[in-house]
């Protein structure tokens, strides 16, 4: 097997904000790039699943496009892989995965699904040497911060055996992650972007390497033509779309603020325009991956 590990993009943000959309985005350029690309679920019931029009991911890697390929990684699956590597005897394994102690304290240890969710993504990459590039769909917001707190927090006391190898294993596939965080140009997301990047930068090691700043809305008109508008319209019509105008570019004054305020965190920023659609289709998304 690889010893290599490909480069790792964690994407995160709070919840609505489109993260799950972005993640299918750039998996989508990046394979148009000619990279070989694995987008990532953990126990996952909707994401990628749905906005692809499938209930949810299988739990084996299956293409979505050319080069572009996808799981949704299981806890259930992920422990029973851990448990067959640690005890290779059929009769063995069977005695203790049907052991109610050994159920029980699973159950009980904080953490222990989400090692053998990393876990097994390191052994399925390892697996898959022609991958050169992972994208990891994290949970939202304070999910997510947890879920990547979890690795380095059990590499303080996990110190022999199978467990240690399994924590040293995710870490060094860590070591080639990166993170972006997805907000939109609201208030309340943006305050929560600053909040989370803080703590990122604090709790792990993880670079964070970019912003991803969805749903922008474009102005149609420029300040001369916005101008002439107000000049020009007098009548009842015409005042009716000024009005409309107006607003319009107030709305896009208060995004403008909400992006200057992620300036503080020093990171590179993309603007990805909103779409119309609640639903989109892959053309839309491809329009996504072009920006990304």
């Amino acid at each position: 097997m690889s010893t290599t590990r490909p480069e790792m993009t964690i994407v995160t943000g709070k919840g609505g904000v489109g993260k799950t959309t972005v993640a299918v985005a750039l998996g989508m350029s990046l394979a148009t790039a000619g990279h070989q690309v694995l987008l990532v679920e953990f126990d996952s019931q909707t994401g990628v699943g749905t906005l692809l029009g499938r209930s949810k991911l299988p739990t084996e890697p299956v293409e979505l496009a050319p080069r572009f390929r996808a799981v949704n990684l299981l806890a259930t699956d992920a422990t029973e892989r851990f448990l067959r590597r640690q005890l290779p005897l059929p009769l063995l394994f069977n005695l203790v995965a049907q052991s109610s102690a050994l159920r029980s304290f699973l159950r009980a240890t904080p953490g222990l699904d989400e090692m053998f969710l990393f876990g097994a993504l390191d052994a399925l990459l390892q697996e898959h040497p022609e991958l050169d590039q992972v994208i990891l769909d994290a949970p939202a917001t304070g999910h997510g911060l947890t879920l990547l707190r979890i690795p380095y927090a059990f590499a303080q006391f996990v110190t022999f055996g199978g467990p240690r190898r399994l924590v040293e294993g995710v870490l060094a596939m860590l070591e080639q992650a990166q993170i972006y965080v997805v907000t939109l140009p609201e208030e309340l997301p943006v305050s929560e972007t600053l909040e989370l990047a803080t703590s990122l930068r604090r709790s792990i090691p993880v670079p964070l390497r970019k912003i991803v700043l969805n749903r922008c809305e474009e102005d149609p008109f420029d300040d001369e033509e916005f101008a002439f508008l107000r000049t020009n319209c007098r009548t009842a019509p015409a005042e009716e779309f000024l009005g409309a105008v107006t607003r319009w570019r107030n709305t896009l004054h208060r995004q403008s603020r909400q992006r200057d305020r992620l300036g503080v965190l020093g990171l590179p920023l993309v603007s990805l325009p909103a779409l119309p659609g609640r639903d989109l289709d892959r053309a839309q998304l491809g329009l996504l991956a072009e920006v990304l």
